[in-house]
This record gives C-alpha cells, structure tokens and sequence, in this order.
C-alpha cells in the first residue's frame, strides 16, 4: 500500500468514525429518556362524602428519589405541580 493510499484510507476512517459519533448522540438526545417529567394533582380532604372532599390551598408537597428531593406547595384550587428532572443512572 503506498503512502497515499494509506493517508487516505486513514482520513476515511477519521471521517466515518466522526460522523458515526454524530448520528449516535443525534439520536440518542432525541431518545433522551431523561427528559423531564411533570408531575401534577390536586389535593383534596379526605372525606367518605365526596361533597366534602374540597380543595387544600397551600399544602406542602415533596418528591423523594434517592439524594434528589424537590418541594412545591398547593395553590387555592389545591392544584400543584412538580418538574422532576431525571438523574443519570451509573452503569
């Protein structure tokens, strides 16, 4: 193989090999599972009476997961909402 021969073989490679890495976290940040997820409901007195169960306004509500806790609170309508953003598992 002469020398031309090989340096273009070896740009090549560096050339398929770059726009391999390319197509991998193209579609793997499109297939991203950790995208953030919404988390939301309304919390209401407990009640058998359906009648009875109204809305709770400023409720503290909290999502654990391992070291990653976040916190919000009800607003009148008793309704809340939490962004959780999912962690990269190791492995």
């Amino acid at each position: 193989m002469t020398r031309k021969q090989k340096t273009f073989t070896w740009l090549l490679e560096a050339v398929l090999t770059i726009v391999g890495v390319a197509v991998v976290l193209i579609v793997h940040s499109r297939t991203s599972p950790l995208k953030p997820i919404l988390l939301t409901g309304a919390v209401l007195r407990d009640d058998t009476d359906p009648e009875k169960q109204t809305p709770l306004s400023n409720v503290a509500v909290s999502a654990v997961g391992g070291s990653y806790e976040i916190n919000t609170t009800s607003d009148a309508s008793g309704f809340f909402k939490l962004t959780v953003y999912p962690r990269l598992v190791p492995g």
